[in-house]
């Protein structure tokens, strides 16, 4: 997944576990085409989506370890230092969903 804030010419990735080293989120410089920032997630099984919610913030969509439900974490940019969690359930099926954000 990826979302591109234009203004700042950012891109933020999110990379699922299908991949090596498993799920990630990446914070890109595309002015400059260079990497910002990296954080390997290694709470989620799998991540799901990825948004930009402010100027300081954006958040993802994930199922974290545990067969707890999926979560939406919120986290800080450019450090992508990780911040609040909220647990949701999934839907009667058991499959995720995709949400969107309103600023």
């Amino acid at each position: 997944m990826i979302d591109v804030d234009s203004d700042r010419h950012w891109a933020l990735l999110l990379h699922t576990g299908e991949g090596t080293p498993g799920t990630a989120i990446q914070l890109v410089d595309l002015a400059s085409r260079s990497l910002t920032a990296s954080r390997i997630l290694t709470d989620y099984l799998d991540v799901y989506d990825i948004k930009f919610v402010g100027d300081a913030e954006a958040c993802f969509a994930g199922r974290p370890h545990g067969h707890i439900g999926y979560a939406v974490h919120f986290f800080s940019l450019p450090s992508l230092a990780l911040g609040t969690r909220i647990l949701v359930t999934s839907d009667t099926s058991g499959n995720p969903g995709f949400r969107d954000v309103d600023s």
